[in-house]
Order: structure tokens, then C-alpha cells, then sequence
């Protein structure tokens, strides 16, 4: 078992993030990668809620600026550059990927899924991917840093599965999908932790959980 952290987002983060998706969806009607599937794309509100809310708490964790637009400005296009942190000593461009999660309780076979056609992106910038999860308690939005892994690993097949599309996946409740896509599995096992610093536990509802 190992630990990853959580800091709850404060209203300030929320308001800004819905006001930044409210100007998206007006403003910027691009493709989104889960137009393919008609109830995804029916919910693309809270799907950029979801992925800009993390954004917003994630630059707010490490320090840096937020990004003054929701994806999708623009062409919708960054290839894969949403922030440049430190990881491991070296400065490196990262990919976020926010998912949105029932509850916060995390374990090694949960799995983090990336399309393939991210990783084989000719102009894609990026060299490691970081995994946050969102969950709703009483209201409340609480971020969870379950850690981050390198494109070259998951491309070298160190690290997850590629699964072509059609394949059918069973969950944990017995429920199976089909990916649309090929698609790379990462288990949560696999991650690296996510860098702590001191600062970060000054955080608004900092703590520490395991994943199990």
C-alpha cells in the first residue's frame, strides 16, 4: 500500500471553474473525445467541469498559474501540455487526467484509462501523464493526487494493457462497457507517488490516504 493525497476545493476554486466552463460551451463548440458515445456527449458540461475543476486545483497545489480558459478554447488543441512541473528532479510537461469518482476510496486494480491515439500523437508533447480523481461529499468537491507515470513506460509496455477496440470490459460490480477506441489500461498500482511538499499540506483539507 502506499499514500496519495487530497485537499478539498474551496468555493472560490468552484465559481471560477464554473465560470470559465459556462464561457467554453458557449464560446467553444469543439469535438470532444467523448462525442463518440451519445450520454457522454450529452454531459459534456460536467465532463469540462470535472476536468477543469482539476486544473484549477492542481496549478493551485503546485504553485503555478491557472489557466485563464477552459480546454476547449481555442481549436480545443494543447497537445498534451497542461502543465510543466518538477517530477523526479526534472521539469517535465504533464497531461492531467481528471476522472470523476462516487466515493474516495481507491484500490491497486483501479485503472486509469488513456486512448491510444493520445500516446501515438505525432505533435503530442508530453512526457508524463498525472492521474487526479474528483468526488462529491455533501456538496463539497474533493480532489485526490493518486500520482502520475511516464508516456515512454506505458509506450515501451512496462507499465498497462493496450485493449483494442470492441474489447468488452468487465467492472468491479459485474457490469461490463466496450471501449470505443483502442485503449490503454494503467493500474493504479502502478503510479508514481505524487511529490509531497510542505506547502501542499497547508492546503485547504489536506490529508493523506492509502491506496489499497
Amino acid at each position: 500500500m502506499r499514500s496519495y493525497f487530497q485537499v478539498k476545493a474551496t468555493k472560490e476554486q468552484v465559481e471560477y471553474t464554473n465560470k470559465i466552463v459556462e464561457y467554453s460551451i458557449e464560446h467553444h463548440t469543439v469535438h470532444n473525445i467523448w462525442d463518440k458515445s451519445k450520454y457522454r456527449k450529452n454531459n459534456t458540461s460536467f465532463y469540462r467541469f470535472v476536468g477543469s475543476l482539476g486544473e484549477v486545483v492542481f496549478a493551485d497545489v503546485y504553485g503555478i498559474p491557472r489557466h485563464a480558459k477552459s480546454f476547449g478554447a481555442s481549436d480545443g488543441q494543447d497537445y498534451g501540455n497542461d502543465f510543466e512541473i518538477e517530477i523526479d528532479g526534472k521539469k517535465s510537461v504533464v497531461d492531467l487526467k481528471s476522472m470523476h469518482r462516487k466515493n474516495d476510496t481507491f484500490y491497486g486494480y483501479y485503472v486509469l484509462n488513456i486512448p491510444s491515439v493520445q500516446l501515438h500523437k505525432t505533435k503530442s508533447l508530453t512526457e508524463m501523464y498525472y492521474c487526479i480523481s474528483i468526488n462529491v461529499k455533501n456538496g463539497e468537491y474533493y480532489v485526490s493526487f493518486l500520482g502520475t507515470m511516464s508516456k515512454q513506460d506505458i509506450l515501451d509496455g512496462k507499465i498497462g494493457i493496450l485493449y483494442k477496440k470492441g474489447t468488452k470490459r468487465i467492472r468491479g460490480n459485474n457490469t461490463y462497457f466496450t471501449f470505443i477506441d483502442d485503449t490503454y489500461e494503467i493500474d493504479f498500482k502502478d503510479f508514481k507517488p505524487p511529490m509531497i511538499s510542505d506547502r501542499m499540506k497547508k492546503m485547504n483539507g489536506f490529508k493523506l490516504i492509502e491506496i489499497k
